[in-house]
């Protein structure tokens, strides 16, 4: 171990002392604040491959490190209860959104989840039919500078084509990045599971969620746009058992109902920290990792409500 000496009457030795007592101290914890940190200090303390020495600083020597007039720094007790930290404002909870459609809101619980199903066994079906396509290479030949060259590419590419001729080459897009997020999905990418309410401090965020919701969120929009690329390519839907109809019927049904379409920003009351995760499923611990995430899932059940809720106006 590379440690960290410095002769006992420096200011740097007197500073390691202090650390080290705040990092093993049985008394309770303060936030000390000071600039008093000398460059060469600072360097050492950030080495990655440095220890502090172990000392216990007294009153005498923070006194010295410190000037004699204590009250002069910035010194306050940290509570360890949670609940009354929060109560600080530095520390509050933001206002959390949610971004979706007030169709969702306003159908029943058990509606909602018989419309995400019938989503979820869509995207089973087409994932089914195209997953060959999506995860099987073959080497065509591309031109380049006038050579001719062979590459890989991803048999689904060959329906790019048809997307190119009827000026829907965004769908195509859309498709291949809906098909990456599956697969993801089926890999355990934590970042692509669905089920869970998803809450942004983003306002901006937000909206945009709110806007793509119209198929009823990316679980809904993953199976719409599947079905769209379904109808370009030209795939043949048969011989589909009864469940997979009427879920292809359900969400066909609700997407087409665009005059009904009315996407919301909902704030989300009395959230309970303990239940937010980060966005990619990650356990937060509020108190220190939040400023570090603008995007949550909350895995408590709530009931949303439009009482107070903020309609976007979109230009049909």
């Amino acid at each position: 171990m590379n440690w960290i000496i410095y002769s006992e009457n420096s200011f740097e030795f007197s500073g390691v002392k202090l650390i080290k007592s705040l990092a093993e101290a049985d008394s309770k914890p303060v936030v000390i604040s000071s600039s008093k940190l000398s460059p060469e200090l600072h360097e050492k303390l950030e080495s990655a491959d440095n220890c502090i020495i172990n000392y216990k600083l007294s009153k005498e020597e923070f006194q010295e490190l410190f000037g004699d007039d204590i009250s002069k720094n910035n010194i306050e007790s940290v509570s360890k209860a949670i609940s009354e930290e929060l109560q600080k404002k530095e520390n509050r909870i933001p206002v959390l959104y949610h971004g979706t459609d007030a169709r969702i809101i306003n159908i029943s619980r058990d509606e909602r989840d018989f419309y995400f199903e019938c989503c979820r066994a869509v995207i089973e079906y087409f994932w089914g039919v195209l997953e060959s396509d999506f995860s099987t290479f073959e080497t065509k030949k591309i031109t380049v500078d006038g050579k001719v060259k062979t590459t890989k590419a991803r048999k689904i590419e060959r329906y790019k084509p048809i997307f190119e001729s009827q000026e829907k080459l965004e769908l195509y897009n859309n498709l291949i990045e809906k098909m990456w997020m599956i697969d993801s999905w089926k890999n355990g990418n934590e970042q692509y599971q669905y089920g869970d309410l998803y809450l942004t401090s983003s306002k901006m965020k937000a909206m945009d969620y709110a806007v793509r919701s119209f198929a009823g969120g990316e679980l809904g929009l993953i199976a719409h746009r599947l079905l769209l690329s379904a109808e370009v390519i030209g795939l043949e839907i048969t011989n589909l058992d009864e469940k997979t109809k009427v879920a292809i019927d359900t969400v066909r049904s609700f997407v087409s109902e665009q005059h009904g379409t009315s996407p919301v920003i909902v704030k989300v009351p009395d959230i309970d920290v303990n239940y937010l995760s980060s966005d990619k499923g990650e356990r937060i611990e509020w108190m220190t990792d939040h400023f570090a995430h603008q995007d949550f899932r909350y895995l408590k059940e709530i009931t949303l409500s439009l009482e107070n809720a903020e309609y976007i106006k979109i230009n049909r």
